[in-house]
């Protein structure tokens, strides 16, 4: 086992980094940066926009500049183990806490003083606290500032003064858990290795109650494989699988379920890892590359345009857009430009569709060519594919039509940022024909 007994050792100057490839991938690695090793299996971005890693040497941060390293203890600061498996921040009532979850226990390391004071650091393992085993796979910050870590032995909970303990049969369909979410009405995801999600509710009146799991019996989940977890703000959930990407917005079990493989244009169907950017696209991690999918169309970075390993381990995308790749050899930092249709001033040629501005905030005109006299139904979707808005325009004449979308759904209310896709239907009588474009709406 390697240690590093030291907290700051690396200090790189901006012409010293590495450079960008032709392809927008800047490529770090252990011997070009402070990576302290390879098999990057957890990334997060905190709110200084500084990029922790966990690999299997140790825990780093990169500010842009300079790289701090965390080995396992006796290293000086040291954390509970070299092999990290997750992280999750803590910045409830002022606080700034970093949760690693190790192969050796928890440590929690304390930065409310400030990102460039030493933190102050506390290991937890099963002979000092109330973990149930010291193989810690997962760790999640819940609504009420409580933590949650998955093990191979169960769940435990710490609310900063007791400990619980959730474990099979009682509470979990197996004590195998690898990955976590907590949404803020209360609900918490737990991924298990081979029996799907085990469902927990926690609220002031009844404590803590178990639902039923999602699993591929009764469930839309096509593998009880749950490699990782995402929670939209609105309780949504995404899961990455060992057969393809799964999308719920529903808290039933059979109800409001959407998958997508590689048919549907995913790169590989074993999906490890899962983030979205500020636009709402998705981005999966599987065994065989990345995928991008904004809910129109995909596109796949494998190791054929770019990505040094085949499997992307984890992934996160930092306040600047960029999208940060962590995989056995290192990291990957892909500056990704999306491309949004409908560029000022082009006019639409054929049954095509432009609007502008794009971006917009309070409201945008759309432009199409009608080639020939028909009823026009215009539908807007949001990036999951759900209907937002929609108008007819009965009994139009062909050529030039103008309409606009006021970034509003069908209740009324205001849309949130992200890309949405405008659907036009001309129905003729005798054809009918469709032309689609990207609305990237920024509140």
């Amino acid at each position: 086992m390697k240690n590093y007994l030291f907290g700051i050792m690396c200090v790189l100057l901006m012409s010293a980094l590495p450079a960008a490839a032709d392809n927008g991938m800047t490529y770090y690695t252990p011997e070009n940066s402070g990576l302290p090793g390879g098999e990057v299996r957890a990334i997060l971005i905190d709110p200084q926009n500084g990029k922790w890693f966990g690999t299997k040497h140790g825990l780093a941060r990169f500010n842009g500049l300079e790289w701090t390293v965390y080995g396992a203890e006796p290293a000086s600061p040291g954390i509970a183990g070299d092999r990290v498996q997750d992280l999750a921040y803590d910045g409830t009532g002022g606080t700034a806490r970093l949760w690693v979850a190790t192969d050796s226990g928890a440590t929690l390391l304390d930065f409310t003083q400030g990102p460039d004071a030493e933190p102050v650091l506390a290991h937890f393992r099963t002979d000092n606290s109330g973990l149930v085993s010291n193989r810690v796979r997962a760790v999640e910050v819940d609504e009420k500032n409580a933590t949650w870590f998955g093990t191979d032995q169960g769940v435990s909970m710490y609310d900063g003064n007791t400990w619980s303990a959730f474990t099979w049969p009682l509470d979990l369909s197996q004590n195998e858990v690898i990955s976590l979410g907590a949404d803020r009405a209360g609900w918490k995801y737990i991924g298990t290795a081979s029996a799907g999600v085990s469902r927990l509710h926690t609220d002031e009146i009844d404590g803590v109650t178990s639902a039923s799991p999602y699993d591929t019996d009764w469930s839309g989940l096509l593998s009880n494989t749950i490699n990782g977890i995402l929670l939209e703000p609105d309780g949504n959930q995404w899961y990455a699988t060992g057969a393809g990407a799964a999308f719920h917005d529903s808290t039933e079990t059979k109800m409001g379920w959407q998958l997508f493989l590689t048919e549907d244009g995913l790169v590989h169907d074993r999906v490890l890892c899962i983030a979205q950017d500020s636009s709402g696209a998705m981005w999966f991690g599987a065994e065989g590359g990345l995928s991008r999918h904004d809910g129109l169309e995909w596109k796949s970075y494998t190791t054929a345009n770019g990505l040094p390993d085949s499997a992307v381990l984890s992934l996160a995308v930092d306040r600047t857009g960029l999208v940060w790749i962590g995989s056995n050899s290192g990291v990957t930092c892909l500056d990704h430009a999306s491309d949004v249709a409908g560029p000022s001033g082009k006019m639409p040629a054929g049954f095509e569709l432009v609007n502008h501005p794009n971006p917009f905030n309070a409201s945008t005109t759309l432009t199409c060519s009608l080639p020939a006299p028909g009823d026009l139904s215009m539908q807007i979707l949001d990036a999951r594919g759900r209907r937002i808005a929609s108008r007819l325009f009965r009994n139009q004449p062909a050529g030039l039509l103008r309409t606009s979308w006021d970034g509003r759904n069908r209740t009324g209310e205001p849309a949130p940022s992200g890309i949405y896709i405008a659907i036009l239907f001309l129905d003729t009588g005798g054809n009918r024909m469709k032309a689609a474009g990207k609305l990237l709406l920024v509140r």
